[in-house]
């Protein structure tokens, strides 16, 4: 009896081991609420006419509903609108924020991206490569990959590399 137990512990401790390791990788963002779509949505009516009434209404949408999926869509769309308005610093917050508090977010790679760029016009090249290295071209939009092609390009030490990244961009 004790080598039948020992043995059906051997079967179960892999598949055991297995669904541990699997619940700690990173799967689907958690789905939005109904009324968490409808309050971003709300806030995102004014960003073409009136950035400053959607600055308002994004920080709102943050404050009320910090634990949303969509709080990184919106704090990146605060840092898209820091930057618009010319207030780096505070993109550069909004960008870092979604980066540390989202690190697993859908929105990720693009605040890098977006961070990425901003410290590259700072001419911080060092902060532009070290936030850009650990991104995932392939969760970013087909524009924002053209976008990441040219920051690599611009960063690229190498002459070939960089004509290697340029022809990206090209290529489209």
């Amino acid at each position: 009896m004790g080598v039948r137990r020992l043995r059906s512990l051997f079967g179960v401790l892999p598949a055991l081991a297995l669904a541990i390791a699997c619940a700690g990788l990173p799967g689907r963002e958690p789905v939005a609420s109904e009324e968490e779509r409808r309050a971003y949505a709300t806030a995102l009516v004014p960003l073409a006419s009136n950035p400053t009434e959607a600055t308002r209404r994004l920080e709102s949408f943050v404050a009320l509903h910090p634990e949303s999926p969509l709080v990184d869509d919106a704090t990146l769309r605060l840092a898209e609108l820091a930057r618009a308005r010319g207030d780096l610093d505070a993109a550069s917050r909004q960008y870092r924020k979604v980066v540390v508090e989202h690190p697993r977010g859908d929105r990720v790679d693009s605040a890098r991206l977006g961070l990425a760029r901003l410290e590259l016009s700072r001419g911080n090249r060092a902060a532009a490569d070290s936030v850009l290295r650990p991104m995932r071209l392939a969760r970013l939009s087909p524009e924002e990959r053209q976008l990441a092609y040219r920051v690599y390009a611009d960063l690229a030490a190498d002459p070939g590399d960089r004509l290697r990244w340029l022809a990206r961009v090209r290529s489209g």
